[in-house]
Formats: structure tokens, sequence, C-alpha cells
């Protein structure tokens, strides 16, 4: 008889474990609420029906749209009816994706069985910059102090967790790639213009705006062979919008960008650039990883656990648009001397980190859990 995990995802962590449910349904019965955020209309249904063809009857999935903000003391009630739903269960394990941030980690703390209770901690460090980073910051170091068995996706995440909090159970285990359909063009050196692309939400740490003084660099330089592309959400763009002094160079395309447009968007590209000023670990990254493509990223030590210089990937001065521009400059003179065999290396890099391998990890883990409870 399957043993039984009860597991509580957020909306913006689907992604992450809807594929690592999908290879554990063959070993494990599974109750997955799915807690959608206020005013969130993506159809996470049809995301999730997509993957789950051929899964069987061994994942129940059940939707939670949220009806009040996650600061207002009315979600305290649904928090309570997620956590009954969850205990009904009767599971094995509880495993939670889910911040609820301030009401939900009380509720957690008293009405589960923190022996039998995994947590994700995307961000044991939070980034410089994230939203509500402060609260953040105090809300992970109560979670922290909470739970026992944690889960980190990162060996920079795991190192902070053990010289910061001793006595934790830890499962290390990275992103999977994200794959949102398969790319049947094979990536080469075929463009007439260098493609740098800027994928993802928007905000402050991810300091896009060095992106684009670099290329207005470039081109103030006299190179034109580039072009630099901008695909994704932003609450502020009045602030980037003065960057783009050099038009002609960029291509812009300021909203959340459906599921069903991002295998095109990358084959669109060559290089996936990362100018971030700090992270723990990036989706956006595996994102690259799973269509080949070749990453320019400042040399942080979380993208340095992943990819490799000249193999891989470009790396520049975290901060300096001086060396990013550099970078993009080597990047477009070397395009067709040493493009082809950079996507060959990440596409060899893919095989690392595709679910089946992955969620290897956690049924190692799972199974060590269930034998100490």
């Amino acid at each position: 008889m399957k043993k039984r995990i009860s597991w509580i995802t957020g909306d913006y962590f689907i992604d992450v474990d809807l594929p690592i449910i999908v290879e554990l349904s063959a070993k494990y019965d599974i109750f997955w609420q799915i807690i959608i955020s206020p005013n969130n209309t993506i159809d996470y249904q049809q995301m999730v029906d997509r993957h789950m063809e051929g899964v069987g009857g061994s994942v129940n999935v059940s939707y939670i749209q949220l009806s009040h903000r996650a600061r207002s003391p009315k979600s305290i009630a649904e928090y309570w009816r997620i956590v009954s739903r969850a205990k009904k269960y009767q599971p094995d394990l509880f495993y939670i994706a889910f911040n609820g941030m301030p009401y939900a980690l009380p509720i957690f703390r008293w009405r589960l069985p923190l022996k039998k209770c995994i947590v994700a901690c995307h961000n044991v460090t939070t980034p410089k910059g994230a939203g509500s980073e402060y609260y953040a910051r105090i809300y992970t170091k109560a979670w922290l102090h909470t739970f026992k068995n944690i889960q980190v996706f990162s060996s920079g995440q795991e190192k902070a967790l053990r010289e910061n909090y001793s006595g934790k159970c830890v499962l290390c285990a990275p992103l999977a790639i994200k794959n949102y359909g398969d790319n049947h063009k094979p990536r080469t050196a075929n463009h007439s213009q260098v493609v740098f692309l800027f994928f993802g939400n928007i905000v402050s740490y991810k300091r896009l705006d060095i992106l684009l003084e670099a290329a207005n660099q470039l081109y103030d330089e006299g190179i034109r062979n580039f072009r630099v592309k901008i695909a994704g959400s932003c609450h502020n763009w009045s602030q980037y919008e003065p960057l783009l002094r050099n038009r002609e160079i960029f291509d812009t395309d300021i909203r959340r960008i459906p599921n069903e447009e991002i295998t095109t968007l990358f084959e669109s590209g060559d290089f996936f650039v990362m100018p971030y000023q700090d992270i723990a670990q990036s989706g956006a990254m595996m994102v690259a990883v799973n269509y080949s493509m070749p990453v320019i990223a400042s040399d942080l030590p979380s993208f340095r656990d992943v990819l490799h210089q000249d193999e891989t990937a470009f790396f520049f001065e975290s901060g300096s648009v001086a060396d990013l521009a550099n970078q993009m400059k080597k990047a477009i003179g070397s395009y067709h001397q040493v493009y082809d065999t950079m996507c060959y290396h990440v596409g060899e890099l893919k095989k690392s980190y595709l679910p089946s391998s992955i969620s290897l990890s956690y049924d190692q883990y799972f199974r060590q859990l269930m034998g100490k409870v």
C-alpha cells in the first residue's frame, strides 16, 4: 500500500512542485491543495492537467481560490480550512510550499504534527530588494525556527541554513528544469543579430537597468548587430522606460507572458541574461537550461553552482555595467565560433536537472522521515 502525502502549494510555486509530484505519483498517493491568490485569473488547472496526463488517480488535486489578501485577518479562516482538509487525508507526511505570511505559520505550528512536516524554503537568505524584504526576513526566521524538516534548493542556501540553524534535517534538491513545451528547432548560431533575452517578473533586485545601460554602451561604441528582448510583467515600467535611449535595439513585451508563448520566446533568443544583484536560486535560469540556451549572468554563487564559465555561461562582475557590456561584446564577437558548442553543453547540463533525476532525492528523504515517525 502506498504511503500518503498531503501537499500544499502556493500558486507562485506550482511550476516547482508540479513536475516532482508527477514523478512521485508512481510511489505515493498525494492530496495536493493548490492555493491561488486573490484576483489571480490564470488557468492553473489547464497547466496541471497537461502535465498530469497518464498519472491516474494517485494524485487528487484541489484548487482553493483565496478570497482575502494575505495580511487580512479574514484569511485566517481560509488557512484553517486548508489545514483541516490536509489533516483529514490522514497522510504519512505533510509537504508545505506555501508561506501565507503572516497568519499561516502559527496555524501550521498549532495544528500540524511538526515531526511529519516538510517545508520548502526557497530563500533562507532573503534577496536584497525583494518585495516586503524586511517582513520576509522576520517571517523566514520564524519559519526556520519552527520546523525541523526543511527543503532548500541550492548548496549555498543549505550552507546558510546549517550555519544559522542547528539540528535541522535538510533536503537539498535543486529546481528541476521548467518545460513549457517542446522545442523542436535545434539551437544554433543562425541569427543575423545576436538576441539577448531578459525574461520574468521585473523587480529591482534583478537589475534590468544594468542590462539596458550595457546595451546602450555597446550601441554608443558603434555595435549594431544585436538586440535586447525584454519580456515580463512590471508594476513600475516607467522607471525603466527612460533607459531605452537607443530604441532600435530593444524589443519590449511588458506583461505576464502566458505559458503557451514561452517556448516561442526562448526560440527567438540566443543568450539569456541575468544581471541580478542577489538570488538564492533561479527558476528562470532553469527555463533557459531546459531550452539549451547559454547564459550571461552576474558572478553570484547561486549561478556558479549550476553554470560554468565559457562552457555554459559568461559571467560578469555583479553590478558592473562595463563588465556586462564586455561579456555581451564577447558573445557577439564569438557567436559563430562558440555558440553551437555552448548550446551542446547546456543541453548536457539539462540531463542533471530532469524531474526524474531530482525526484529521487525527494523519495529518499521522504522514506527516511517515514522511518522515524
